[in-house]
């Protein structure tokens, strides 16, 4: 099953320019919710939008797991419209640790009046149902993505984070290069079950999975695109992903070629029945 992963991963960044970096995620939200601050770093206003297609390049979206820093770890996340106090502590969190990997990064002056505003902001303008509102800062109207000092401190502490600092051999490329068994894209890679050799301990992570950022990078890839295309057997039924392994006795070469043979596998009619 990991090889089939891998070898998605490896054809979706196939001549991708930034298949070595951090890339952020795609999102996709009913409302995006906008904290603008001037240069610095005092609150103008609380706007919005319904057109988020519009500025998610924008976004620097990139979600995690589990984690003290809400559902993403850049100032773009989810906002918890029953308790948006703990929005506003994630916000914090999330500036206080990208401000270790950059210190010239201007963070929001008073989050106590972001709060207020946003509170207020919610009386007006309440959640229609299970609206999915995601909320973003801009800074003298530039968005995160847009601002060079977030993205270096993000891709510089999202490595860090993951524990690429060991050198072995990777075991999906074989290389011998900094690796680390720490972190997976999938929740059913664990360090404390049986199953892996790591002995149960942290300190012991790459004897267990040990990756390359490389190829962590085309396991996260494929996971993102095998997550988004979940389907159903028959009505009530339980979601399952469909993981393609396309056997060729000869690969094609251009990675177009190989993406359309898998979106072909996806658009498969009894797959789309019952999305």
């Amino acid at each position: 099953m990991i090889e089939a992963i891998y070898n998605l991963g490896e054809i979706l960044l196939k001549n991708d320019s930034n298949a070595d970096e951090v890339t952020p995620e795609s999102v996709s939200a009913d409302r995006l919710v906008i904290v603008n601050l001037d240069k610095n770093g005092k609150l103008i206003n609380i706007t919005d939008t319904e057109n988020v297609s519009e500025y998610e390049s924008k976004l620097l979206y990139k979600r995690v797991s589990a984690s003290r820093r809400c559902n993403s770890c850049t100032p773009t996340f989810f906002l918890n419209v029953k308790e948006p106090s703990k929005s506003i502590i994630c916000l914090k969190s999330i500036f206080n640790w990208l401000k270790k990997y950059s210190e010239s990064i201007m963070e929001p002056e008073n989050y106590d009046e972001i709060l207020k505003a946003l509170e207020d902001y919610l009386k007006n303008f309440p959640p229609k149902g299970r609206e999915k509102i995601l909320l973003t800062v801009t800074i003298d109207r530039k968005f995160p993505a847009e601002i060079p000092e977030i993205v270096n401190a993000f891709k510089k502490g999202y490595i860090q984070d993951l524990g690429f600092d060991e050198i072995a051999t990777c075991s999906l490329c074989g290389e011998i290069t900094e690796v680390s068994g720490q972190k997976s894209p999938f929740r059913f890679y664990t360090l404390d079950k049986i199953g892996y050799i790591s002995g149960f301990s942290k300190r012991n992570h790459a004897r267990g999975f040990p990756v390359c950022f490389k190829c962590f990078k085309k396991l996260e890839k494929a996971k993102q695109y095998i997550s988004g295309r979940t389907f159903i057997l028959a009505k009530s039924a339980p979601r399952y992903w469909l993981i393609p392994n396309v056997v060729l006795e000869k690969q094609p070469s251009d990675r177009d070629t190989l993406q359309e043979l898998i979106e072909n596998i996806y658009d498969l009619e009894y797959m789309k029945s019952y999305r």
